[in-house]
């Protein structure tokens, strides 16, 4: 398992903006890469900047959270700030 602590501006991004930047932050080629997000885990911090961009974006919270159940990370780390757990697998070419 992979642990990053990124910066509140990281995870400003869109979903797929986001496991973009963390393939490119694992050297990993994002024209090829598909990503398995049930090998994802983040804290609130996170799940919160991804969401206020999206809401920001105009889309409304109904919209946002089905985003979030099909294809956002399991916001369930415990602890503060903006930290991401990757999973083996989470990356495959």
């Amino acid at each position: 398992m992979k642990r990053l602590k990124l910066r509140k501006e990281d995870c400003y991004k869109s979903l797929t903006d986001f496991y973009d930047y963390l393939a490119e932050q694992n050297g990993v080629d994002t024209k090829k890469v598909q990503y398995d997000v049930r090998k994802i885990c983040c804290t609130q911090g996170v799940a919160d900047e991804i969401f206020q961009f999206y809401k920001e974006q105009g889309h409304s919270s109904e919209q946002v959270g089905v985003l979030w159940l099909c294809c956002g990370p399991k916001a369930n780390l415990e602890e503060e700030g903006f930290v991401v757990e990757l999973e083996e697998g989470f990356f495959s070419m």
